[in-house]
């Protein structure tokens, strides 16, 4: 007799409608979903990999708790000439005093970040020598052009060898103080142009072609600095300020550098690069990053609007921005509408996620008296509402806890489809399982979630939602138990009153032997099959099965002749509508033993589509015949953990 545990019809219709999450209508039965809309948050965020920033400071005063501009600005860029970080020689020395005081104010004080440009060429500088001039006496060779604070500038060639060895220097000694160091942002390649940036600005025909240059030398020239950044800054982004020039922007992309431009105007950045360049890059995790053309004074000279030119930038798939619109003291004592700027603009850079709706059970099943754990059920649907993508890989953490903050129950995850997929302006449905403790006691419980890096545990991504805990996490809502005494059954068959439903394949012979393993009966299968089949032999009998469990099943298997590859069992897991989900295999029979009782098992888990599933002895190979003799006993389904 083919017997059922008591409750299996109970099962069989709480697997049919149980959780239909993508199909409400059906959704009329098994475990009650509750259905929330968390509130939003217009807070900008401060996340890794993203910021707004200004020009760097060493004045304590520009910045402090109290200043508006705290919340949304956590970013420090010193741009500076090469001579300020190494004056009188190559030294390291030199470049850590340079060094260490700025990270101890920005970094370990203020708890901000800091990123640098180092110039050889600005025509800003109020030094002779914006390159030191050490670097000249070395035999670099130079050409002079007026700066606008000073009568005369040396500046190098670019492409001679011997600035680009100490240039390549200066780089290593860079990385070898910086790379991965705690606060560092990013740093820019800065050793080739005017301000670094990808043109020869304040260079006249003649001194090009007194100092030879060709394009081939010039982009030469980018290649070898290039590779040096990428060497001396494997844990650290590095950007290049990009431009018309393709052979280098494009083999920026390869040496994984990332693009920034300085110059976006309300008509949008130089030489088109947010369409040619950004917006096919950023899903290659290629970061971007723009710079204003000028500051507030400018722009009203110039009949700009500000918002306009502002927004201007968020429009492409940037995650930093440098908004140097005014100063410290002039952002202080801004009005309204430049906050309004700052702000919105804050909240648009980068990515953003919030979590649009929230699903999960609206009673946590528990049930007296058996081991078998319950399940909270989470239907969690997320929106990027920032213009950029995530670059990083991050997990989900959910938490359930009591009264008293205590954590009862909790899961880790990294979501089916990455957070590096969630694109701007497109929702991410995801599901997620909390397993809830067998006896939990009766009270109500608060569901939390948090976005981490496992990996590194400091890392506590802030979401666009309210309810932020002093852990990183979110509170949700509240979720009381339940007492229930009915819970998905086992299911069993062990043929002792016939075969039931079971098939065997073609060129196979079945039947029921009178002894089994443990009982009188089991299915004997035998034969020479030909090729092309998956199955010795399948059971078209259901066997219920609940969604978002945990399951072990099982058989005895005696296997006397077997000519192909071991045998196991597999459930072919399906929908309530009958359609196909996927497999879950036993362990294969070890043929070593022949002519033993095995018991072959597995432990799998169904997913929230999953009502139902078939029963077949499987070959492991489809073509290619095969002589068997293989007997089976007593399958057992057991739930583990359910709803």
């Amino acid at each position: 007799m083919q017997r059922y545990f008591y409750g299996m019809a109970i099962a069989v219709l709480c697997a049919a409608m149980m959780f239909a999450a993508d199909n409400p209508a059906s959704n009329a039965g098994g475990p009650q979903m509750l259905e929330i809309k968390p509130p939003l948050t217009d807070k900008a965020l401060n996340n890794p990999g993203m910021g707004l920033y200004l020009f760097g400071t060493t004045n304590e005063a520009d910045f402090t708790p109290n200043d508006w501009l705290w919340d949304i600005m956590h970013i420090g860029y010193f741009r500076e000439d090469w001579a300020a970080a190494q004056p009188d020689s190559d030294s390291e020395d030199d470049l850590k005093k340079y060094l260490d005081p700025l990270f101890d104010l920005w970094v370990k004080k203020w708890n901000k970040r800091l990123s640098f440009r180092f110039m050889s060429q600005n025509k800003h500088s109020k030094r002779q020598y914006p390159t030191p001039k050490w670097v000249f006496d070395k035999g670099v060779p130079s050409v002079k052009q007026s700066g606008i604070y000073t009568k005369e500038q040396l500046i190098p060639v670019f492409w001679d060898d011997t600035y680009l060895a100490l240039q390549e220097k200066f780089v290593v000694q860079l990385g070898r103080c910086m790379d991965g160091r705690a606060g560092l942002e990013f740093i820019d390649i800065g050793g080739i142009g005017q301000w670094g940036e990808m043109h020869l600005s304040g260079w006249t025909p003649e001194q090009l072609e007194a100092t030879g240059f060709t394009e081939t030398r010039y982009f030469n020239a980018y290649r070898r600095l290039m590779n040096a950044y990428a060497r001396a800054f494997p844990r650290t982004s590095v950007f290049l300020n990009v431009g018309d020039k393709d052979p280098i922007n494009h083999y920026a992309v390869t040496r994984g550098i990332h693009l920034r431009q300085d110059g976006v105007t309300p008509d949008g950045p130089s030489a088109n690069v947010g369409e040619r360049l950004f917006k096919p890059y950023n899903r290659q995790r290629i970061i971007c990053n723009y710079e204003l053309f000028c500051g507030l004074a400018e722009m009203k000279t110039r009949g700009w609007d500000p918002a306009k030119n502002v927004y201007r930038g968020i429009q492409d798939p940037i995650s930093y921005y440098h908004v140097y619109l005014l100063g410290y003291d002039g952002f202080r004592k801004a009005g309204p509408e430049i906050k309004e700027i700052m702000y919105n603009t804050a909240r648009k850079l980068g990515f953003r996620f919030e979590l649009s709706s929230l699903k999960c059970s609206k009673t946590l099943n528990v049930y007296p008296g058996k081991q078998t754990a319950s399940r909270l059920l989470i239907e969690h649907t997320w929106k990027n509402t920032g213009c950029a993508p995530c670059y990083e890989s991050y997990a989900l953490r959910w938490t359930l806890r009591d009264g008293t903050g205590k954590t009862v129950a909790e899961d880790v995850s990294y979501p089916r489809e990455p957070t590096t997929q969630w694109w701007p302006e497109t929702n991410v449905t995801l599901r997620s399982v909390i397993r809830v403790p067998p006896e939990l006691p009766a009270g109500d419980y608060q569901l939390a979630v948090a976005m981490t890096d496992p990996q590194e545990p400091s890392v506590k991504i802030q979401l666009g939602i309210e309810g932020l805990n002093t852990d990183g996490s979110y509170t949700l809502v509240t979720i009381p138990t339940g007492r229930s005494a009915v819970q998905a059954s086992a299911y069993r068959v062990d043929f002792t009153a016939g075969l039931s439903n079971w098939q065997a394949a073609p060129g196979l012979t079945m039947k029921r032997d009178e002894a089994g393993k443990d009982s009188p009966g089991s299915l004997h299968v035998s034969g020479t099959q030909p090729g092309n089949a998956w199955s010795y032999a399948s059971d078209e009998t259901i066997v219920p099965l609940m969604p978002a469990s945990r399951y072990r099943f099982s058989c005895w298997m005696k296997v006397d002749q077997c000519t192909m590859q071991p045998p196991y069992l597999k459930m072919e897991l399906r929908r309530a509508d009958g359609s196909w989900v996927g497999n879950a295999n036993t362990s294969r029979y070890d043929l070593s033993q022949k002519g033993t009782w095995q018991k072959i098992m597995a432990v799998i888990e169904t997913d929230q589509d999953t009502a139902q599933g078939r029963f077949a002895i499987e070959r492991g190979q489809k073509n290619g015949s095969a002589t068997v003799d293989i007997v089976i006993d007593d399958i057992l389904v057991e739930p583990l953990e359910t709803p």
